[in-house]
């Protein structure tokens, strides 16, 4: 039996695959380790397990490929034979993910240097040891990201897998941006459900259900193919559930751009072009449905990692990455309003590397803010106060900070007010209008503000901010002024201008101050619009406030009142058919 898990594991014959694994539960019964197999179980007595093998050091080669040999059996995936071998006998991740691999160092840094298409590469068996065994050991070294990308197609997982979360935060902050980026949203595969799995790079293939898509074959050829390339085919998807695999998709590239950030020759031309598309589609943003624009914020965002993956010039590197970087604070947004918060946390991510590699301060602030947006849709305030706090802290070393100081305090007054920090609170929406004030006064316009869009924060953004501040203040008559004034200067404003989703949202908060002094008649008339959207513009942020809404409606003492009823009914018939609402 000592040769069976070997065989296994080196058979690249499916059939005679199958026929092996028979042969090691057949052994495994003669052998008396069915007891084994009972209790293994992750989670179980590991103590127990322990004892499967013949006499040796914990954890040696025979042991590991007895207990290999046995979870395979039973459809495990790399990812759990890795989880096991390291709870089991405490290596390191990376070292139990080489042995789940069933690779010696060696062979591992062979297979290192053939992912990494260099034949000049010196990548040998002392630098992977080293990587193994930090940070405990002297002597060791931190792996990077871009180790660890490497080694995650040569072990068939996931980058941020092969490190644990403890020690991520040793890295430099790099190295933890790229990282945290490949965990934001799960890869997405072609493979068919009850399609038979293959284990990277050992040749052995194991008949079992699909799990979850991490490096799978598929995947790696994913990576190895230009991001143009790629989304040819993604852009070919139609329809409302293909939207929703596009959505993740486009951020699993962008996850897969933060691990490769090395940057020919652009001519200034063409760079104004891309400019001119990035002004364009962030702009158009406002007014048209996010899900129309989707596809072309692809086409652009990948066009221009598609030129930062050949060797540009540092004068347009930086460049590329600070509109790339630009692109994704766009799609961050679009992710956003469609549904997909965890992927705009991914864009986001990416924009601030992108910020950093081009030492553009206004956009590393403005994607921080975006990250404190996200995280306050997603009910996290202390993340979100950190961000901003970082943003600020950035752009505080601008020198033509533009709207974006106004954006960063208004968001601050929002965030202050939800927490209870009422003083903070007033004080930024203060500092929001003093702010403002100053934007422009030297007669210079920040990039940002001169793209325009989605990326600047005009007087009704602003207005619209101090009006959610002050509605969750309880000052709801000065909340009702500002979503006025807001929803007024969208409306009489150029269309190219208008936001379509920031006066809907005006409308629910002028909607909640009226209800809060009991005008059912002027919640019932600033909430109608809203109610009769159509449904491409129904972004996801209305979802919350008409949620509490209808909460408030199904209070008692609004109890026999048809008017109420009716809103409620609305409101909850919101995701069917737009309706208007019936009675008085």
């Amino acid at each position: 039996m000592s040769d069976l898990p070997r065989s296994l594991l080196t058979c690249t014959d499916a059939p005679r695959a199958v026929h092996l694994l028979h042969r090691v539960q057949q052994g495994l019964e003669r052998h008396a380790l069915i007891r084994c197999h009972r209790h293994v179980t992750l989670g179980g007595d590991r103590r127990s397990e322990g004892d499967m093998g013949r006499p040796g050091k914990p954890g040696d080669k025979a042991a590991r490929d007895e207990l290999r040999a046995v979870m395979l059996t039973r459809g495990s995936s790399v990812e759990e034979i890795a989880e096991e071998f390291r709870a089991r006998w405490q290596f390191t991740s990376l070292a139990a993910y080489r042995y789940a691999a069933d690779l010696t160092q060696m062979q591992a840094a062979s297979r290192y240097n053939e992912v990494m298409g260099d034949d000049g590469a010196r990548v040998d068996a002392s630098l992977i040891s080293k990587l193994e065994q930090w940070p405990a050991a002297r002597g060791a070294k931190a792996p990077t990201a871009y180790n660890l990308a490497v080694l995650a197609v040569v072990y068939g997982t996931a980058p941020h897998r092969l490190i644990s979360r403890t020690d991520i935060d040793k890295l430099p902050r790099r190295d933890q941006v790229v990282l945290r980026a490949t965990q934001a949203s799960p890869a997405v595969s072609d493979a068919p459900a009850d399609e038979a799995m293959v284990v990277p790079r050992t040749g052995a293939v194991v008949a079992r259900p699909a799990r979850r898509s991490l490096l799978s074959e598929t995947d790696e050829r994913r990576c190895q193919t230009r991001p143009a390339e790629r989304v040819a085919a993604l852009l070919g998807f139609t329809g409302e559930h293909n939207l929703d695999r596009l959505v993740l998709a486009v951020a699993d590239e962008s996850r897969d751009f933060a691990v490769w950030t090395e940057s020919s020759e652009l001519g200034r031309t063409t760079m104004d072009i891309y400019r001119s598309q990035l002004s364009e589609l962030s702009g158009l943003f406002l007014h048209q449905p996010a899900a129309v624009l989707f596809p072309r914020l692809v086409r652009l965002r990948s066009t221009l990692l598609a030129h930062l993956y050949e060797h540009q010039p540092l004068r347009r590197s930086r460049a590329l990455y600070a509109l790339t970087g630009m692109a994704c604070v766009v799609l961050a947004h679009a992710s956003h309003v469609l549904g997909h918060r965890s992927s705009g946390v991914t864009h986001a991510q990416l924009a601030q590397l992108c910020a950093q590699e081009a030492d553009h301060v206004e956009l590393h602030a403005w994607a921080l803010g975006t990250q404190a947006l996200l995280a306050e849709a997603a009910n996290r305030p202390k993340d979100a106060l950190r961000h901003l706090r970082a943003a600020g802290e950035e752009l505080a070393r601008s020198r033509v900070p533009g709207t974006a100081a106004v954006r960063l305090a208004s968001y601050e007054a929002r965030l202050a007010a939800r927490v209870g920090q009422h003083e903070q609170a007033r004080a930024a929406l203060a500092a929001a209008e003093h702010t403002r004030e100053q934007v422009g006064g030297n007669g210079e316009i920040a990039e940002l503000d001169d793209i325009g869009g989605i990326l600047s924060f005009p007087d009704a953004k602003q207005e619209f901010f101090s009006a959610e501040a002050n509605l969750l203040l309880g000052q709801h008559e000065s909340a009702e002024q500002n979503a006025l004034a807001a929803i007024a200067s969208y409306t009489d404003g150029p269309p190219e201008q208008s936001s379509y989703g920031d006066v809907a949202l005006a409308r629910l908060d002028v909607a909640a101050a009226r209800l809060a002094t009991n005008d059912l008649d002027g919640m019932r008339d600033a909430l109608q619009p809203v109610l009769t959207l159509p449904a491409d513009l129904r972004i996801e942020p209305l979802r919350g406030p008409m949620s509490t809404l209808a909460s408030t409606l199904a209070h008692h003492r609004y109890r026999g009142s048809h008017l109420a009823d009716n809103v409620r009914a609305a409101i909850e018939s919101y995701d069917l058919v737009p309706r208007e609402i019936s009675g008085s």
